[in-house]
C-alpha cells in the first residue's frame, strides 16, 4: 500500500524512496518516541515536493494511529477492508 501511494504521488515507481521510507520506519523502532512524522515529511520533500510530502506523511500517520488502535492485529482497518474487497 505504501509503495503504491508513493508511486501515485511521484508519478513513477521509485524503489529508493520506498526503501528510504521503510528504513525511517524501521529505525524509529529503536528510537525512543517512535516515528517522527516531521522528519519523514522533511526527508520526502526533496523527492516529491512539500505538498505531496505533507500529504503522504499525514496519510501514513493516520494509518499508524489506526493500526495502533486495532489491537491485537495492529493492521489498519482500511488495509483489512481493502484486502477483503480484493478477495
Amino acid at each position: 500500500c505504501l509503495p503504491a501511494r508513493l508511486t501515485s504521488l511521484l508519478g513513477f515507481e521509485d524503489d529508493i524512496v520506498a526503501g528510504m521510507v521503510h528504513n525511517l520506519l524501521v529505525q524509529s523502532e529503536d528510537r525512543e518516541g517512535g516515528v517522527d512524522p516531521r522528519r519523514l515529511q522533511i526527508d520526502l520533500e526533496g523527492f516529491c515536493g512539500p505538498d505531496d510530502a505533507r500529504t503522504f506523511a499525514g496519510e501514513l500517520w493516520d494509518m499508524l494511529v489506526a493500526a495502533q488502535g486495532n489491537q491485537p492485529s495492529g493492521i489498519p482497518p482500511r488495509l483489512i477492508e481493502q484486502k477483503m474487497r480484493e478477495m
